[in-house]
This record gives C-alpha cells, sequence and structure tokens, in this order.
C-alpha cells in the first residue's frame, strides 16, 4: 500500500519535525500489522511526499477530468447569466472562426470537423471524427453545408456534454489553492512542445502567517490596521515588489525556507507572479474556502462580481470583531478561526485581483458529483486517473487524451514493487514511476502473525 501525504501532515513531514514524524511513523507500523492481522495477508506500506510541482500536474488533470464529467449545470448557468453568454460567444468565435478558411464567421465541415474532434469523448479517432461529423449536421440548422457561431451556439448551449468539454480543453486556464503556509497558482504550459505540463507559482505564505509572524494580534480580534498590514504585504508579493512597510517581516514571509527532505526551492515560483490572465481559474483548498464564506461556489463568476463579494465577506468578518465587548476575552480557537478566516479571504481578493485579468472567471468547488458518486479535486485523484488510464481501465470521459508522466522513470521502482509477469495490471509499479519520491518510507510488519 502506498499512502500520499497531504495538507499539514505533509508539511510537517517535510519540515523534518522529528515528533510528527515518530508519532506518524508508529500509526503506519501499528496499520500495517492491524491489516495483517486482519486479512492473513502479508501488508507492506509506504509513505511518500511529492515535490509541489509534481502535485501542481497531477491536480490540473484531476481538475480537468471532473469539470468535463460531473454535473456543473452549465447550460441553466449560461441561460440566466447574460455576461456569461457573452463570454463564451467571444472565446468561441475567436477560437472556431477566426481562421475560416472560405468565408468569415463559418466553417466548413473539414475545417469544423478538424477543430471540434479534440472534444469528443471517445476513444478512438474513427469515433471522434464520426461525433464531430455528427455535431456538424445538428449544427448546421439550414442546411447550408456550413456552420455559423450562432447555429454553433445555439447547440452547445442546449448540450451539457459539449459545454463541459469546451470548458475543460478551450477555457480552463488554471487553477489556485492556498492553506495555513502556502498559496499557488497552476497555469497551464504555454509551450507547445511541454503540452500536458504546467507552471506551478507560488510562495511560503498562507493564512495562519499573520498571526505567526506578529501581524495579527496574538490574542485579539483583527482591525482595519491589522488587515491593511496583511494586505500590503500580499500586494507586494503578488506585484513581484519589495514590501514598503516592512521589508523585514515580507522578506520572512516569503522567502524561501530550506527545510530536511525538500529541495530548497520547492514552493517557490519558477517565475515571477503573471498578471492579466485570461480564462477560467478553479478555487480548490483555502481558496475554495474563501468562495465559500462569500458566497459564490459552484457557479461561474466574474472577476469583479467575485472580489465585490469577498469585499463584502472581509467587512462582514471585521465587523463581527469589532461588535466584541471585551478585547482579548474571546476563545482561543474562535480567535484563531476569526483570523485565518480574515486572512484568507484577504489572500484570495488579492490573488484575484493582482493576477487574473478582468475578463477572467473564477469557479470554486470542493466536493464533486458524478451520479451518486462524490469526488475532492486533489492530486491523488489526479495519480489515480493517470494508473486507472495506464492500466487498461477506462477512466470516464476524455481522460484518455491526457499525457501521462507514467513509464518516465522505471528506474525509480523499488525492488519491492516489481511484478514482471503482470506489468499491465502492477498499479504499485506505475505508481512508484509516476510519483517520483521526494521521500519513502518502508517497513516490515512489527508484531505480526502472519508469516
Amino acid at each position: 500500500m502506498l499512502i500520499g501525504i497531504t495538507g499539514e501532515l505533509a508539511v510537517l513531514l517535510g519540515d523534518g519535525d522529528s515528533d510528527v514524524t515518530t508519532n506518524f511513523d508508529l500509526f503506519v507500523e501499528k496499520l500495517e500489522s492491524e491489516l495483517c492481522i486482519a486479512s492473513a495477508t502479508k501488508w507492506d506500506i509506504s509513505y511518500f511526499l511529492l515535490p509541489k510541482q509534481d502535485e501542481a500536474f497531477y491536480e490540473r488533470i484531476a481538475i480537468g477530468w471532473l469539470i468535463e464529467n460531473t454535473d456543473l449545470k452549465l447550460t441553466d448557468t449560461f441561460a440566466k447569466d447574460p455576461k456569461l453568454y457573452e463570454y463564451i460567444r467571444q472565446q468561441m468565435t475567436s477560437w472556431a472562426l477566426l481562421s475560416g478558411r472560405t468565408s468569415i464567421g463559418e466553417l466548413e465541415q473539414d475545417e469544423f470537423i478538424e477543430k471540434l474532434m479534440p472534444l469528443s469523448r471517445q476513444t478512438t479517432f474513427e469515433r471522434r471524427a464520426w461525433e464531430a461529423l455528427e455535431w456538424f449536421r445538428l449544427m448546421d440548422e439550414d442546411r447550408s453545408g456550413t456552420v455559423t457561431i450562432l447555429e454553433m451556439l445555439n447547440y452547445m448551449l442546449r448540450s451539457e456534454e459539449l459545454l463541459q468539454a469546451v470548458i475543460r480543453h478551450r477555457l480552463f486556464v488554471g487553477t489556485f489553492a492556498g492553506g495555513t503556509s502556502s498559496v499557488q497558482l497552476t497555469v497551464a504550459e504555454p509551450d507547445p512542445e511541454q503540452e500536458g505540463e504546467v507552471v506551478l507559482h507560488a510562495a511560503n505564505v498562507g493564512n495562519r502567517s499573520p498571526a505567526l509572524k506578529g501581524i495579527f494580534p496574538e490574542s485579539d480580534w483583527v482591525d482595519r490596521h491589522a488587515l491593511i498590514r496583511w494586505e500590503s504585504h500580499l500586494v507586494s508579493m503578488f506585484d513581484n515588489q519589495p514590501d514598503v512597510f516592512d521589508e523585514e517581516a515580507s522578506e520572512s514571509l516569503s522567502a524561501p525556507s530550506a527545510t530536511p527532505g525538500r529541495d530548497d526551492d520547492e514552493l517557490t515560483p519558477r517565475e515571477e507572479w503573471p498578471s492579466g490572465l485570461r480564462g477560467i481559474f478553479v478555487g480548490i483548498s483555502s481558496m475554495y474556502y474563501a468562495g465559500r464564506d462569500a458566497g459564490i461556489t459552484e457557479r461561474l463568476i466574474q472577476k469583479k462580481d467575485a472580489l465585490i463579494a469577498v469585499t463584502d465577506a472581509i467587512e462582514e468578518e471585521l465587523a463581527r470583531g469589532s461588535a466584541a465587548t471585551l478585547p482579548g476575552s474571546a476563545d482561543a480557537r474562535k480567535l484563531q478561526a476569526h483570523q485565518q478566516k480574515v486572512a484568507n479571504l484577504a489572500m484570495a481578493h488579492s490573488l484575484i485581483s493582482r493576477v487574473l485579468h478582468d475578463d477572467a472567471w473564477l469557479y470554486f468547488r470542493r466536493s464533486w458529483q458524478m451520479g451518486s458518486s462524490s469526488f475532492i479535486a486533489t492530486w491523488s485523484l489526479g495519480v489515480f486517473l493517470n494508473g486507472k488510464r495506464k492500466d487498461g481501465g477506462q477512466a470516464r470521459g476524455s481522460f484518455t487524451r491526457v499525457r501521462s508522466r507514467l513509464d518516465k522513470d522505471t528506474s525509480r521502482i523499488g525492488s519491492g514493487f516489481e511484478d514482471p509477469q503482470k506489468p499491465a495490471k502492477n498499479w504499485a509499479n506505475r505508481l512508484v514511476a509516476a510519483v517520483r519520491f521526494s521521500t519513502v518510507a518502508r517497513r516490515v510488519p512489527t508484531n505480526s502473525t502472519v508469516d
């Protein structure tokens, strides 16, 4: 069994916290022993931490698959929101019709198939071509032999499946996420020769940072002055500028920390924070909670409207703090939750306002439904989907066309995982090759009655 470590536990293990490492090792040994006894089967449990770049890679795969395969209720959303309809119209016009070879504003059959075939979920070239041809016939309402943007939109806005494919393949640009000690933005690699790869922008700043660095009061509600100071740090960071209020504190917040078991630059941006990014961006982890606190989850929302909602949520939380009767009298847990909420909302507001273009749209979601099943958008889901595809199983939707990192580095496979007689079913082999371990712990069961 391979266990991927995420969240705060991954941070603590990566930092080499001896108490946490010892306790977790004991937990894994106990779990291993109990599994051996309960199943009468020998279990070997290994746990690992992924480099942040790989987490971002698999996270994007997971979200792309969820966008295309879960119920987003897009047809209802587009019908009710004129701004969203206009956005999709503009994007489809520039993508589908800009290069019309015969006449401007229309696509003939061969052009149409060439452009829309990649949106098909079919698993073979022939079936994708056939489905694209069927779309052409359905969209060509006047039987003119060409499809206009209006005909294309009329059909797409009635087809949930095709709308989701358009968003997944043409409009989904990146994700933004955060936690108690980090914030990151992941976007698709713009270089066509590196299709399927991602660019990660990240910093060691999270929603616990202002409390830990003394920006927020130690045992009191957040006031306007503390909020402005925190926002100044964030704006300076996202603008790639030194902090004009407190340079020393800013450096301690944003500088990478060298920690045992990690590369020194693991959490640092590969390049400067970008700006003016267009497209659709999905907010997950702590950014989802910012969207939840602002009341804007599970629907596409334009940047301007998202910022208004987040600002209102910040003001509401500040007012709740200022209404406290006796400073310093609040429960410690309530104060921590209050400070994290304010810090998290401000972090989301600064990232959205400084990094995204006014034309950008956002979608905040944590739990994604597919029938009776529920999924969380994590890198572990992305690793599973890659392995599912490589093991010959059929992951639903167009995932079969996603580029895989599996099999790139078989030299990293440990001797305990090999099973050369079953290469197609060797899930452990493929997973080890995929994750490129940065930390691995392997053990022999203790106190086991199993031979």
